[in-house]
């Protein structure tokens, strides 16, 4: 997912495994194609989850948006976060009369929410500077 931005149905399979484990509801279009085998994906997001629960306990994080539309209620499987207040006001341009929809906002992140980390993840922290922290999103925020 890092390194392949357009990764959707590995996402969409990542979600689907996730219900399956009965951690999270699935409410999405069916799987076209699967990327990996199902034991082995099972095995991995449990193995992630127990590291970052064993790495983390809360974490504060930041999360801004600009954009030319309207904010929407969208259903996701994962959210995109920051640890850092100067990268989230970075994705903030309030001034800017070509954003209808902006906005910066905090919460603390309990750590059963945390799915992949910058400090832990090679692939975020030396590819990306934007200090991400993805969760998994359940019910307290869709954008």
């Amino acid at each position: 997912m890092v390194l392949n931005p357009n990764a959707g149905e590995t996402a969409k399979q990542l979600a689907i495994s996730l219900a399956k484990l009965g951690l999270k509801d699935y409410k999405g279009t069916i799987l076209r194609k699967a990327n990996f085998p199902q034991d082995k994906l099972t095995n991995y997001l449990l193995q992630r989850l127990a590291f970052t629960q064993l790495l983390f306990d809360e974490m504060t994080l930041y999360r801004g948006m600009s954009s030319e539309g309207e904010l929407q209620a969208i259903p996701r499987h994962f959210l995109s976060y920051t640890d850092s207040f100067e990268v989230a006001k970075d994705f903030c341009e309030f001034n800017d009369d070509r954003y209808k929809s902006v906005y910066l906002l905090k919460r603390v992140a309990k750590k059963e929410e945390l799915f992949m980390t910058h400090y832990e993840t090679k692939a975020f922290h030396d590819t990306y500077q934007e200090k991400e922290v993805v969760l998994l999103a359940y019910k307290q925020l869709k954008l």
